[in-house]
C-alpha cells in the first residue's frame, strides 16, 4: 500500500501540530505544514501532495479562493477545515471542488473520517 502524502495549511501552530500527528498516526506522510495561501502555493509543485487539508480562514486569504488556484498547479485532494462551518461555507468549498470538510473543533476520528472518504470519493 503506497503511503500518502499529505501537506497541512492552517494559520494557527496548535491545529497544525494536532492534525500532523493525527495523520503521522495514521501512518500518513505529512511533508509540510504552510500557515498561509502564498507558502502553499510556493511549495505545493515541490511537495507534490495527494492530499491537501485546508484552513478556510488565512492570514492572507480565504482557503476556500485556493482551491482553483491548488488545482491549476496540481491535482490534490483538497479537505477544508473551519470552525465556521455554515451551510453557505461547505457549499461554496464543495462546489468549487473541495471533498471534503471538517468542522472544527475535531477530534482524530472525525479528521480521519472525512480524510478517508475524501480520498475514497477521489479515486
Amino acid at each position: 500500500m503506497q503511503v500518502i502524502k499529505v501537506l497541512v495549511v492552517d494559520d494557527d501552530p496548535i491545529i497544525r501540530s494536532l492534525v500532523t500527528g493525527i495523520l503521522r498516526n495514521a501512518n500518513y506522510d505529512v511533508v509540510g505544514e504552510c500557515s498561509n495561501g502564498e507558502t502553499l502555493l510556493r511549495q505545493l509543485p515541490e511537495l507534490k501532495p495527494r492530499l491537501v487539508l485546508l484552513d478556510i480562514n488565512l492570514p492572507d486569504t480565504d482557503g476556500i479562493s485556493l482551491i482553483d488556484m491548488i488545482h491549476s498547479i496540481s491535482d490534490p485532494v483538497v479537505v477544508m477545515m473551519s470552525g465556521e462551518a455554515t451551510l453557505d461555507r461547505v457549499r461554496g468549498a464543495l462546489s468549487k471542488g473541495a471533498k471534503g470538510f471538517v468542522v472544527k473543533p475535531f477530534n482524530a476520528a472525525r479528521l480521519l473520517a472525512a480524510v478517508t472518504t475524501a480520498l475514497k470519493d477521489a479515486a
